[in-house]
């Protein structure tokens, strides 16, 4: 990347936190924020939250070894805990279809590496638990859940995603033994 690219998906990166930085009064002061406004901080963390500036592309999460342009989950946990110093919690995170497995895996391993850094992460949470309709398209089902089946009038079967189950048991399981 060119140097005027860098600086350019800096800035951008550096927008994300705009809102968080006018309610801690590290920007705008006349809007009186403080940061004792923030009691912990939530982030939404999704296979597609990460691009390149311009074109799009999204920045592939199953290459992390050969894209050092993906930063890894508890990277970016641990940057938002530097500059606010707040708990944090990944308010939203899942992935459609058969990567859902792999993707609570990988999660699951980035909070380890942060608790173990001694991140105070609160908590994770799957959404959607159970699966929904595209926002634009209610004709279009992510199967992005814990459950999936697609609800018709008078009828809603839900069926469980063993797979991805037994990846959250696991992974909770894993969890759990770096917690006590």
């Amino acid at each position: 990347a060119t140097e005027a690219q860098q600086t350019d998906a800096h800035v951008r990166h550096e927008e994300q936190f705009q809102v968080t930085d006018i309610l801690s009064g590290r920007i705008c002061p006349e809007l009186h924020g403080r940061p004792e406004y923030l009691d912990m901080l939530g982030y939404n963390y999704y296979y597609n939250n990460q691009w390149v500036v311009h074109t799009n592309q999204f920045l592939d999460w199953q290459q992390l070894t050969v894209n050092a342009r993906f930063i890894q989950l508890h990277k970016l946990l641990a940057a938002a805990h530097t500059r606010y110093g707040c708990p944090i919690v990944v308010t939203e995170t899942s992935h459609p279809k058969e990567d859902r497995p792999r993707w609570i895996k990988m999660v699951g391993a980035e909070c380890e590496l942060a608790l173990k850094a001694g991140l105070p992460l609160w908590g994770v949470c799957w959404y959607p638990i159970l699966d929904r309709p595209d926002w634009d398209n209610l004709n279009n089902w992510h199967q992005s859940g814990l459950w999936d089946g697609e609800c018709t009038p008078g009828h809603s079967p839900r069926h469980l995603h063993l797979a991805t189950a037994t990846a959250l048991w696991q992974v909770q399981d894993d969890l759990a033994k770096i917690l006590i």
